[in-house]
């Protein structure tokens, strides 16, 4: 080779001195083709889970978005207490003794507030007897059950906002039927009951009997379950007991941080919830999927169970037997709720 050939020839690469030289043989094309696929399938399997849990997040949105929304479930801004700057939420839970799912057609034979604490740790669940003697709004002194009837939720918001002077941030909304469909869904749910009692769930068919102890429940006898009062000693105070039993039950059972971790099984809570289930309007797809995974519920520990508070029973000469309010522990329970420091409030009043 001539000098002049050396001078005219391009520059030589690190391959091309590697071949000049000796030190490195040339790959074979064949094996350079395996090393690119090995490549390709260890991309797709660490982008698989990506794709996976993409796809589940957007299941779980859709399934969220069915739930229905109801745009009449809370009261107009008028006359509402102020929004609070504390990070809790208050969301009202009502169960509609009516069949159908049409606000303020019958009454609502369960009415809570779920209290969530500002950590996400907590979520005290407080009961309101229904035949608790509250100013309802627009018509006077009743039982809290009548607002549902006179007004649907958005009464019952501002009978439970006026007594507490403490606004609710949402609603949400299941009937009897609804309730039945739930339970068969989760597989149904075990508590604790504390008092024998047996009773037809319709008319004509046999009794179903709850001993004492632990027993599971779903469909016709949990509806059944949570109505009974005739036949337990403390009447409609141990009814709205068996309903905090049964909905902390049901919220442990679907809201396990294994179940808020897994978008597969997330996905499925969502689908369950949006079949049986109704909000307020501005309880979007964003802020009730933000709520859940911001939750940090362990186990039942972390919900926590209350009575609102009453002095004992009277009769009322146009409305019956009714709960008379306590209303010097219902101001503390208010203050509670108000400053997010519920943990004292249990402490001086116990819970159950």
């Amino acid at each position: 080779m001539s000098m002049d050939d050396l001078m005219g020839a391009p520059e030589p690469t690190s391959e091309h001195l590697d071949d000049i030289l000796g030190d490195t043989p040339p790959e074979p094309k064949k094996k350079r083709g395996r090393r690119g696929i090995v490549y390709f399938v260890l991309i797709l399997l660490l982008c698989l889970p990506l794709v996976f849990i993409g796809f589940y997040a957007v299941t779980a949105t859709m399934m969220l978005n069915n739930i229905k929304r109801d745009p009449a479930a809370m009261p107009t801004e008028t006359d509402r207490p102020p929004v609070s700057s504390y990070a809790y939420q208050n969301i009202v839970l009502m169960g509609s003794d009516s069949r159908t799912a049409v606000a303020g057609q019958g009454r609502s034979d369960v009415l809570m507030v779920a209290h969530i604490n500002a950590t996400r740790d907590k979520v005290y669940l407080i009961s309101f007897p229904r035949d608790m003697f509250v100013n309802v709004p627009g018509h006077g002194m009743d039982k809290i059950n009548a607002a549902f009837a006179y007004g649907g939720p958005a009464l019952t918001v501002r009978t439970l906002e006026g007594m507490l002077n403490l606004r609710m941030n949402h609603t949400a909304l299941i009937d009897f039927d609804g309730f039945i469909k739930l339970t068969d869904s989760i597989g149904g749910v075990t508590v604790y009951n504390k008092y024998a009692s047996s009773g037809a769930c319709t008319a004509g068919q046999p009794d179903v009997n709850y001993p004492v102890g632990n027993i599971t429940i779903t469909g016709e006898p949990a509806l059944c379950y949570v109505r009974q009062r005739y036949t337990l000693p403390r009447g409609d105070l141990d009814r709205a007991e068996r309903q905090r039993t049964v909905t902390k039950a049901i919220i442990t059972k679907l809201f396990r941080p294994e179940v808020i971790a897994n978008p597969v099984t997330f996905a499925q809570v969502a689908g369950q919830l949006s079949q049986f289930i109704s909000v307020d309007s501005g309880f979007s797809v964003d802020e009730m999927r933000n709520l859940a995974l911001s939750m940090r519920i362990n186990g039942s520990n972390d919900i926590v169970m209350l009575q609102a508070p009453i002095t004992g029973f009277a009769t009322d000469p146009v409305h019956g037997a009714i709960d008379v309010v306590n209303t010097k522990q219902m101001a503390e329970l208010a203050s509670a709720m108000a400053t997010d420091s519920m943990v004292a409030y249990c402490d001086k009043y116990g819970i159950g």
